[in-house]
C-alpha cells in the first residue's frame, strides 16, 4: 500500500530538465510515463519529414497504452483501469490548459497529444478535448469531408457517431490506410487503450473525415507497394527502404512498428511478437524463414494498392476478359470515382458494369469498353473536370498531334528536339505547369527526368500522388518551395541538372518537329562516348558483358535507366535482382527476343536502337542467332521459350525447367512473374488469374487443360509437341557428366559444389545447395543465386547439425547435406517425419507439419512440404475432411490424424 502511495506522489515529480521528443518540441512527461516502454518508443522515433506519416508514427508508438484508475497508473501498464487516468490527460491539463491534470475521456486528447509530439503546429491540428472539427477552442480546427464522397488517406482524422443517429460526434482516430474497402486507424480510448481499429468504409458509425492543412505530406506512406521487399537479413540497427517495408508489413498485420526506416527496439519487439505468434525462432531478425511467412500472411491479407497512379495508364482498348496492370489502373480509377470495385487486374462482368455506370455519368455511351475517349474522360474526372454529354469528340483530337514530333527523333540520333540538353528523353519538355491529375507525354518526360536524377516513379504519363511526392522530394533537395507542382523554377533546375543550363528549348517546342529530319548529326557514330550511347544522356556506361541475376555495377544502372525510358518500372539500384530480370523478360517478349531474363547482345542492340542509338547495335543483328532457337524442341510452336513444355501437372513447391517454361509462358500472356524455376505463391496466383480468364477451374495447378490453353495462346494450337522435351534434354546434358548431377542417388539435377559457396555466388552448384536444403526441410527458391534467404537457410542447417554457423557452405556443411539428402530416398514420404502428437492448425511449424503435408500429398493433394501450416495446408486439410465426411474445420485434430493414417494404410 505504501508503495502505491509513493508512486502516486512521484507521478507529478518532473525530471530535471525537459526531454526533447522526436527533435520537434519540448515536453516534460510525468516521471512514471518517462520510465515506460511507450516513452522509449517515442524517444526512438525518427522524423520522416512527411507530416502525415510522422503523426501516425507517433500514435503507433503508443499502441497498447492502457488507461488507469489513479495517478500511479500513468505508465500505461495497468490493464484493468477504466477511470480515464492517462499521460495524455496529464499533458493536456498541465501543458495546454495549465490548470492541472485533465482526466477525461481521451480519444481527442490523444490525437492532439500525437499531433504535438510529431511536431505539427496547432494551426494544422488544434489542441482538442472533444471529437469535433469546429472553431470552439476545445475542437479540432480542420476541414471536414463527408464519409459519402471522400476516400480517407493516411494522416486524416476519422470521426465517429456510435449513437447511430449521425447527430453526435463521440469518437476520433487517425487514419493509417485504406485497403479492400476497409479503413484502418489508430485510436486512443478504444477499449480503454490505444489500439489499431478497422471499419468498412460504408460503416454507418463513420461520421466523416478531417483533412488537416498539412504543408508537407504524402498520402500513401503506409502503402506496402511504396517500399522494396527485403533482399537481405534485417536486424537491430538496419536502416533504409527495406526496413520501411518490414515496418509497413508489420503494421498491416497488426504489429504497430512505426514506419521510419530505422530498425530500432520497437521494431524488433513487434517482429518478435510476430515470430512468436507463428512459432518461428524469436531472434528479432528478418531472415528468409520469417520473410516467407510474412509474405504468405500478407497474401492472405490481400494487400493491394488501390491508387491509380500505381499502375500504367492503358495504351490499348480494354474490354471484358482483358487482364494486366492497365486493367488495375482502370479498376483503381473506378474506385477513386466512387465505385465499389476490387483491383484484381482481370476485366470481368463486375468491372464492365461499373465502367458502364461511370460512362453514363461522364456523358458517354455505356459500351462497357474503355476506349481512348473513355480513358481521357476518366483521367479528367479523376482531376475533378466534369464533361457535359454533348461534346464527345473534343478531348480526342488534341492528343493526336503530339505523337508526330516524338516518333521522328527515335530512329535517328537527332533526338535533340524532344530531349533538351542531350538528355535523351523521348518525350517533349513540358511547356505548362504540371500538377495532380495531368496526363500526357510531357508528364512522361517529367517522370523519366526525375528517375534520371535519383527519383523513383513509374513512367505512366499520369501525374498522381507518387509523381507529386517525387516532385516535392526534388524541390526540397534543390531548395525550391515544395508545392508539388512542376512549374518553371523546378523545370529550369531539372533541365540544368540533365545538362541543359538554360531552358532554351521552351520557347520553340512546336516548330522543332520540322527540323528533326534535317539534322543528321552523324557525330553519334563516335564510339568513344560509350557511357552515353546515342546522346541518350544516361550517365552510366553501356554494358559490354551479358548481365544476369546477381550482377551489379554502373552498367546495371545503365540497363535499369534505359528500361525505364522505354516504359518499364524498375528502381535504378545498380543491382540486377528479380525485378530487373522481370523487366528484361518483359522487354524481350515485347521485341520478339528469346525470354531468357539475361541482358545479352541481342537485347542490348534492340534497347540501344529504341533509345536512339542504332550505331552501336547493328553488329549483332540477330538474324543468325535465332536460327538455333527454332531447332530445339523445347520451343513449342515457335514460341521461343528455351525450356521444355511440362509433361506433368505443376503446383506449389515444384521446381525445374518446365516450371521456367510455365513462368515464361505466363509472362507472354500478360502476367508478371519472375522466371526462377520454382513454383511459389506468385506463380500460383498467376496461374489462378490465367485460369479465371480462360474459364478453367481455378485450382492454381498447371494441368493438361491449363497447359493446352497456354500453348494455344503463345502460338501452338495443339499440345502434341509436349513429348518432345525428351530429345531436348540430350543437348543440355552433354556438358554435365551424368553421375555428378545426382549425388547419392538424390536425383538433384545439378552438380555437387566443389568450392565453398557464400553470399553473392551464383551457378548450378548454388542450385544444388538450394534444392538440397529444401529436401531437408528448408523453403528457399531455387534461383542459382546465393542471397540472404539461402544464407539464413544454411545458418539454420548448420545450427541443426552443430556445425559452426558461418552461413558459408564449406566442405563440412556440404558433406553433411549430401549425406542427409542421400538418406532421403523420397522426401515426399510421410514415413520420413514424426506423426503429430498434438493438434495442428494455422500458423504451426515443425516436422510433424511436414508429416501432415507429405501424407496429404500422398493422398492426392497438391501441396508443398514446407513445415509451415499456412492457408494452403489449411485448405487441403479441409479438402480431406470433406471427402472423408468430417466437419471441415481445417484443423488436424486426433480424429483427422487417425482418418489420414487409415487412408494411408489403405493405399
Amino acid at each position: 500500500m505504501a508503495a502505491v502511495i509513493l508512486a502516486a506522489a512521484l507521478a507529478f515529480t518532473l525530471p530535471a530538465g525537459a526531454i526533447q521528443i522526436n527533435n520537434t518540441m519540448t515536453y516534460t512527461p510525468s516521471e512514471l510515463y518517462a520510465s515506460s516502454v511507450y516513452y522509449r518508443n517515442l524517444e526512438e522515433l525518427s522524423s520522416t519529414g512527411n507530416q502525415r506519416l510522422d503523426l501516425v508514427n507517433t500514435a503507433l508508438s503508443q499502441v497498447g497504452y492502457h488507461e488507469g484508475n489513479n495517478e500511479s497508473h500513468l505508465d500505461g501498464s495497468y490493464m484493468y483501469g477504466n477511470l480515464d487516468y492517462t499521460e495524455y490527460g496529464y499533458w493536456y491539463g498541465t501543458e495546454v490548459l495549465g490548470t492541472g491534470p485533465f482526466y477525461h475521456p481521451w480519444c481527442a486528447i490523444f490525437t492532439a497529444w500525437s499531433s504535438r509530439q510529431s511536431g505539427l503546429s496547432t494551426s494544422i491540428i488544434n489542441n482538442a478535448a472533444y471529437a469535433r472539427v469546429g472553431l470552439n477552442p476545445y475542437h479540432f480546427h480542420v476541414p471536414y469531408f463527408s464519409s459519402f464522397n471522400y476516400i480517407p488517406k493516411c494522416g486524416d482524422l476519422i470521426f465517429y457517431d456510435y449513437s447511430g443517429t449521425m447527430q453526435n460526434w463521440n469518437h476520433v482516430g487517425m487514419v493509417l490506410y485504406v485497403v479492400n474497402g476497409l479503413v484502418y486507424s489508430v485510436e486512443g480510448n478504444m477499449n480503454k487503450c490505444v489500439c489499431i481499429c478497422r471499419h468498412y468504409l460504408t460503416d454507418k458509425s463513420i461520421r466523416g473525415y478531417g483533412v488537416p492543412n498539412y504543408t508537407n505530406a504524402e498520402t500513401r506512406a503506409l502503402n506496402l507497394s511504396r517500399y522494396p521487399v527485403p533482399t537481405q537479413v534485417l536486424s537491430l540497427g538496419s536502416t533504409g527502404q527495406q526496413v520501411s517495408w518490414l515496418q509497413c508489413a508489420l503494421v498491416h498485420l497488426g504489429y504497430p512498428a512505426p514506419v521510419d526506416g530505422k530498425f530500432g527496439e520497437n521494431t524488433q519487439r513487434q517482429l518478435m511478437r510476430f515470430q512468436r505468434s507463428k512459432n518461428l525462432d524469436q531472434d528479432g531478425m528478418l531472415g528468409s524463414g520469417t520473410l516467407s511467412v510474412l509474405l504468405e500472411e500478407l497474401e492472405d491479407f490481400n494487400v493491394i494498392p488501390i491508387d491509380p497512379s500505381q499502375y500504367p495508364v492503358p495504351a490499348r482498348e480494354l474490354k471484358i476478359e482483358d487482364s494486366g496492370d492497365d486493367v488495375r489502373w482502370l479498376q483503381a480509377a473506378l474506385r477513386e470515382l466512387g465505385m465499389s470495385q476490387s483491383v484484381t487486374g482481370y476485366f470481368g462482368e463486375v468491372t464492365e458494369t461499373r465502367l458502364k455506370r461511370i460512362q453514363r455519368a461522364i456523358g458517354l455511351d455505356d459500351t462497357g469498353v474503355c476506349d481512348a475517349l473513355t480513358r481521357t474522360r476518366i483521367i479528367s474526372a479523376l482531376n475533378g473536370v466534369i464533361h457535359n454529354p454533348a461534346p464527345d469528340p473534343t478531348p480526342t483530337p488534341t492528343p493526336t498531334p503530339t505523337p508526330t514530333p516524338t516518333p521522328t527523333p527515335t530512329p535517328a540520333p537527332s533526338g535533340t528536339t524532344p530531349t533538351p540538353g542531350g538528355s535523351g528523353i523521348p518525350y517533349p519538355v513540358p511547356t505548362r505547369a504540371l500538377s495532380i491529375g495531368d496526363s500526357g507525354d510531357d508528364v512522361r518526360w517529367l517522370q523519366t527526368a526525375l528517375n534520371m536524377v535519383g527519383g523513383s516513379v513509374s513512367v505512366t504519363g499520369y501525374f498522381g500522388t507518387v509523381t507529386q511526392s517525387c516532385v516535392m522530394w526534388y524541390q526540397a533537395r534543390n531548395g525550391i518551395s515544395q508545392t508539388g507542382t512542376f512549374g518553371s523554377v523546378t523545370r529550369a533546375a531539372l533541365l540544368a541538372e540533365l545538362g541543359q543550363s538554360a531552358p532554351t528549348t521552351t520557347p520553340s517546342p512546336t516548330p522543332t518537329p520540322t527540323p528533326t529530319p534535317t539534322p543528321t548529326p552523324t557525330p553519334t557514330p563516335t564510339p568513344t562516348p560509350t557511357p552515353t550511347p546515342g546522346g541518350s544522356g544516361i550517365p552510366y556506361p553501356v554494358p559490354t558483358r551479358a548481365l544476369s541475376i546477381g550482377d551489379s555495377g554502373d552498367d546495371v544502372r545503365w540497363l535499369q535507366t534505359a528500361l525505364n525510358m522505354v516504359g518499364a518500372s524498375v528502381s535504378v539500384t545498380g543491382y540486377y535482382g528479380s525485378v530487373t530480370r522481370s523487366c528484361v523478360i518483359w522487354y524481350q517478349a515485347r521485341n520478339g527476343i528469346s525470354q531468357t531474363g539475361t541482358f545479352g547482345s541481342q537485347t542490348r542492340a534492340a534497347l540501344l536502337a529504341e533509345i536512339g542509338q542504332g550505331a552501336s547495335s547493328p553488329t549483332p543483328t540477330p538474324a543468325p542467332t535465332p536460327a538455333p532457337t527454332p531447332a530445339p524442341t523445347p520451343t513449342p510452336g515457335g514460341s521461343g521459350i528455351p525450356y521444355p513444355v511440362p509433361t506433368r501437372p505443376l503446383s506449389v513447391g515444384d521446381s525445374g525447367d518446365d516450371v521456367r517454361w510455365l513462368q515464361t509462358a505466363l509472362n507472354m500472356v500478360g502476367e508478371n512473374v519472375s522466371v526462377t524455376g520454382y513454383f511459389g505463391s506468385m506463380t500460383y496466383n498467376s496461374v489462378v488469374r490465367y485460369q479465371r480468364s480462360k474459364g478453367i477451374s481455378q485450382t492454381g495447378t498447371c494441368g493438361s487443360q491449363t497447359r493446352a490453353a497456354l500453348l494455344a495462346d503463345i502460338g501452338q494450337t495443339s499440345s502434341t509437341p509436349t513429348p518432345t522435351p525428351r530429345p531436348s534434354a540430350t543437348p543440355t546434358p552433354t556438358p554435365t557428366p551424368t553421375p555428378t548431377p545426382t549425388p547419392g542417388g538424390s536425383g538433384i539435377p545439378y552438380p555437387v559444389p566443389t568450392r565453398p559457396l557464400s553470399m553473392g555466388d551464383s551457378g548450378d552448384d548454388v542450385r544444388w545447395l538450394q534444392t538440397a536444403l529444401n529436401m531437408v526441410g528448408e523453403n528457399v527458391s531455387v534461383t542459382g543465386y546465393f542471397g540472404s534467404m539461402t544464407y539464413n537457410a544454411v545458418i539454420r542447417y548448420q545450427r541443426s547439425k552443430g556445425i559452426s554457423q558461418t552461413g558459408t557452405c564449406g566442405s563440412k556443411t556440404r558433406t553433411a547435406l549430401a549425406a542427409d539428402v542421400a538418406a532421403l530416398s523420397d522426401p515426399n514420404d510421410p514415413a520420413h517425419y514424426p506423426v503429430p502428437e498434438r493438434t495442428l492448425s494455422y500458423g504451426d511449424t515443425g516436422d510433424d507439419v511436414r508429416w501432415l503435408q507429405a501424407a496429404l500429398k500422398k493422398l492426392g493433394a497438391d501441396i508443398p512440404i514446407t513445415g509451415y501450416f499456412g492457408s494452403t495446408t489449411k485448405s487441403k486439410v479441409k479438402w480431406f475432411q470433406g471427402v472423408s465426411g468430417m466437419t471441415q474445420s481445417g484443423v488436424c485434430d486426433t480424429a483427422t490424424r487417425t482418418r489420414i493414417q487409415t487412408a494411408l494404410s489403405e493405399l
